[in-house]
C-alpha cells in the first residue's frame, strides 16, 4: 500500500505535507467516498480501472499488455480542490493524464506546479497556460480586471489554489502520450464526469483542449453564447446546477493557448463571470 492506492495513506500524507484546509480534507474525503461508493475503491484500496472498472474490457481491449500502468498508477485519481475554490468555483478539466495515476496524482501534481515550477518562473507546458486561464478566470468571478498581457509564470503560481482539477478520462495508458483509445472516450465521460461535476458544483468550467470539448461533455453543453476561432463559450448545465464553460486551446501546445489568451479576455470582459449563471 502506498499513498496513490491506499485512501487511508493518501489522506495521511495530504495532512502531513499539503498543509491543507479543512475544506480541502473535507473535498479529498468526500471524493474517497464517492469513488468507493462505484467501486472503485474497495476496502480502502483503489482498485486499477485497467482491470475493475466496469468498461476496462471495452476500454483496453486493443491495447498491448505492456500498456498496463503499474497498480500504483492504475487507480483512479481524486481531484484537486484548491483552498480558495469554494469562493471561485472554477474547475478546470482536462482530457488524461500522462503515464501517471493513483489517487494522490492530482493532488502531488499540482503542489509541484506551484511550490517549484511556476514558482521558480518555469514557463512552458501544460501547467502554466493552465494556470494563466484560471488567473484570468478568477479576476472575471471577482469583478477584477482581467489582465490583456499574458502574466509571468511567478505570478500565476499560486493560482490553482482558486481551482478544481479533474480529467474526463481516468485510465492513463502507458505508451506514447497515454492517448485514450475510442472506448475510454465513449464510456468514461459518461460513466463518471457528470456525476463529479454535479459534486463540484463549479461556477465557471475551464475546458483545456477545445476541439475535445464535445466529446468530453455531450449534453452538459446546452447553448453556445459566444464562438469564435480558438475559443468557444457555452452555457452548461449538470441536473439543476448552471455554469459557464469555457472552451479553450490546450495547453500542452503554447501556440494554441496563447492564440486562445486575446479571445478569452475578450470574452470576459464583454460578459464578466460574475454576471453569469448562479448556483
Amino acid at each position: 500500500m502506498n499513498e496513490n492506492t491506499s485512501a487511508a495513506d493518501f489522506l495521511a500524507k495530504l495532512s502531513e505535507i499539503g498543509d491543507p484546509t479543512q475544506s480541502q480534507r473535507d473535498w479529498a474525503q468526500r471524493f474517497c467516498d464517492f469513488y468507493a461508493q462505484r467501486d472503485l475503491i474497495e476496502r480502502d484500496n483503489a482498485l486499477p480501472l485497467c482491470r475493475d472498472c466496469r468498461h476496462a474490457v471495452d476500454c483496453w481491449r486493443d491495447l498491448p499488455k505492456a500498456a498496463y500502468p503499474p497498480p500504483e498508477q492504475a487507480g483512479v485519481s481524486i481531484p484537486w480542490v484548491g483552498s480558495r475554490y469554494d469562493e471561485t468555483g472554477i474547475c478546470v478539466l482536462g482530457i488524461n493524464q500522462n503515464q501517471y495515476g493513483g489517487l494522490g496524482a492530482h493532488w502531488w501534481i499540482r503542489r509541484g506546479d506551484m511550490e517549484e515550477r511556476l514558482s521558480e518562473g518555469r514557463g512552458g507546458r501544460f501547467y502554466y497556460g493552465a494556470s494563466c486561464y484560471v488567473a484570468a478566470v478568477e479576476a472575471s468571478v471577482r469583478g477584477s480586471r482581467v489582465p490583456h498581457e499574458i502574466p509571468p509564470p511567478r505570478d500565476v503560481a499560486d493560482a490553482w489554489l482558486s481551482s478544481s482539477f479533474l480529467e474526463a478520462i481516468k485510465c492513463s495508458p502507458s505508451q506514447g502520450k497515454s492517448e485514450p483509445t475510442d472506448g475510454m472516450w465513449r464510456n468514461c465521460s459518461v460513466e463518471y464526469l457528470p456525476a463529479e461535476l454535479a459534486l463540484l458544483a463549479p461556477r465557471v468550467l475551464i475546458v483545456i483542449g477545445r476541439s475535445h470539448a464535445y466529446g468530453q461533455l455531450g449534453d452538459i453543453l446546452i447553448e453556445a453564447t459566444d464562438s469564435r476561432p480558438r475559443f468557444e463559450r457555452w452555457h452548461g448545465r449538470v441536473g439543476n446546477h448552471d455554469f459557464d464553460v469555457l472552451c479553450c486551446g490546450h495547453t500542452s501546445w503554447e501556440r494554441h493557448w496563447r492564440s486562445t489568451w486575446p479571445e478569452l479576455v475578450d470574452s470576459l470582459e464583454k460578459r464578466p463571470l460574475g454576471a453569469s449563471y448562479s448556483a
